[in-house]
């Protein structure tokens, strides 16, 4: 999941942002990527501000040393294989509805702990809409790239920027929860992509979009806080 902070992500809005390289289109890089669960993970566990970008974290994991650590983009996947082969932990499974005219998709999702909840611990559900291949501006090398292909873009989270408390009876002892999302911003597009895209990338695909959900615990502290459990991915 691409998620994007800062004024790099907002060159329009933020205030000593990078200028938009001249003759270039006024078009050009306007669009807020920011979203407000993004901003609320960055400044809790990645601190960009200070690290820069690009960053990124797998499961929140306890990393090198420092809980919440960042792990740069050349280590991500050595941090994946490590992990990729250990027990599963939690169960998620989703099922949605779409009304599009109306702009609104509904969601089932039902999450269980393989294990029986932790002494001390809290749990969490956590739910966003994704948008895969947005085409928008994009520096690169220092050339513009007009319709660079960003993946799997982070355009709102449908529960707030920690996700919804849920208690635990047990191990495999299912909770259901059911959400509901509608955006103004929402389009429909089934066709191949093309430049320019046939929904701009100010607004939402939703042939594009997806809904993720993922289960996370906290510990109050130390190397298992914020710590995802499981997550799963629903095209729309």
């Amino acid at each position: 999941m691409e998620v994007n902070v800062g004024f790099d992500a907002d060159t329009a809005g933020e205030v000593g942002a990078p200028l938009v390289a001249p003759g270039l289109p006024d078009t050009a890089y306007k669009v807020d990527y920011t979203t407000t669960a993004g901003t609320a993970w960055d400044a809790t566990l990645v601190n960009s501000t200070n690290l820069g970008v690009p960053q990124g974290m797998v499961n929140r994991i306890y990393y090198n040393g420092n809980w919440g650590e960042d792990i740069q983009y050349s280590n991500w996947g050595t941090v994946v294989d490590s992990i990729v082969a250990t027990p599963q932990l939690a169960s998620i499974t989703m099922i949605d509805s779409c009304w599009i005219k109306q702009q609104i998709f509904g969601t089932q999702v039902t999450v269980a702990l393989k294990n029986a909840p932790k002494a001390n611990f809290s749990y969490y559900l956590q739910m966003l809409v994704v948008e895969d291949s947005v085409l928008d501006w994009q520096t690169s090398g220092g050339s513009s790239i007009q319709y660079f292909v960003h993946r799997f873009v982070l355009r709102s989270a449908i529960n707030g920027s920690w996700g919804d408390a849920i208690s635990f009876n047990g191990a495999n002892i299912p909770v259901t929860k059911y959400y509901a999302f509608n955006s103004a911003k929402f389009r429909y597009n089934g066709s191949a992509i093309t430049t320019p895209p046939a929904v701009p990338a100010s607004l939402l695909n939703m042939a594009h979009c997806y809904v993720i959900a993922f289960l996370y615990q906290r510990s109050n502290g130390g190397p298992n806080d914020y710590y995802v459990l499981q997550a799963q991915i629903l095209h729309l």
